[in-house]
């Protein structure tokens, strides 16, 4: 009774642990083009982003459990830019409130990337 219980708690893995053991493995590079639509949510064309451009900076939307390493890569597998550095930023969302109704922004992650010299992307 005691081996089958085990066998099926293996079996059973929250996301969590599958994202940890696929990092670990390096099985990421398989399915690496499925995961870019995953990690890169969206450009945020702002004032303050366009204004970065002219630094070779570009603001990205991406997902909350992305880190700057995978970020990277599929920023150079899309884009085909070099990417010099990645600086990431948490962002919490806002307490917002509509006549007696209290609500909530959700959380979202920002990624700051700075090409190499020369590179652009056309968003």
């Amino acid at each position: 009774m005691a081996l089958l219980k085990k066998k099926i708690k293996d079996k059973k893995l929250t996301k969590k642990k599958d994202i940890k053991k696929i990092r670990q493995k390096g099985h990421w590079k398989k399915d690496f083009p499925s995961k870019i639509s995953r990690l890169l949510i969206r450009p945020i064309i702002s004032e303050k982003a366009t204004k970065q451009k002219k630094n070779n900076q570009y603001i990205f939307e991406v997902s909350l459990r992305a880190q700057s390493k995978e970020i990277k890569r599929s920023i150079e597998f899309f884009y085909k830019v070099k990417v010099l550095k990645v600086n990431v930023v948490k962002m919490k969302g806002k307490n917002k409130k509509f006549k007696t109704s209290v609500g909530r922004r959700k959380n979202w992650k920002k990624a700051v990337v700075k090409l190499k010299k020369g590179q652009i992307i056309e968003t």
